[in-house]
């Protein structure tokens, strides 16, 4: 219900929902933008941000591999090594290759595989995940303001 009532807030707040794992085609724009003509940018940018995405959603690319921590924990990290990151990385920049990551990070976290929807709350503010503090912090200004709205009227 909380989400729900989230998802119908201003986009303008610092606080909403935001979908987790999901690619940002910012980055691939902003990289595009620096390195082409206008006239070729969107269009390359387009084009990379499909590519990515397409990448991102194959069940057969895994740019993982297993750690291990403590002594005798495994876990699985991003490979850094992987060379389709690297290549991204070297030919595009930090923007590209940082969203990248960003969308594999989360989708492992979220355990999702792009295909189905994972939504958290979202400090936009601070580019993290918010507090459920800050979320019930933020219904009760919401609910001061209405309530001198009514006063004024």
């Amino acid at each position: 219900m909380l989400i729900k009532g989230f998802t119908e807030i201003d986009a303008a707040s610092h606080l909403g929902i935001k979908e987790m794992g999901k690619l940002s085609e910012k980055p691939f724009l902003d990289a595009c933008a620096m390195k082409l003509p206008p006239s070729q940018s969107g269009a390359k940018a387009s084009e990379l941000y499909n590519l990515w995405l397409e990448l991102l959603n194959n069940p057969e690319w895994k740019p993982f591999k297993t750690v291990t921590v403590d002594g005798n924990l495994q876990e699985e990290v991003i490979d850094v090594d992987d060379d389709k990151l690297q290549e991204l990385k070297m030919a595009w920049g930090e923007g590209p290759y940082n969203s990248v990551i960003g969308a594999l990070v989360e989708r492992k976290q979220y355990n999702t595989d792009g295909t189905e929807r994972a939504v958290d709350f979202w400090n936009y503010k601070e580019g993290r995940k918010a507090t459920v503090e800050e979320c019930v912090e933020y219904i009760l200004d919401q609910l001061k303001e209405l309530k001198q709205l009514r006063r004024t009227y």
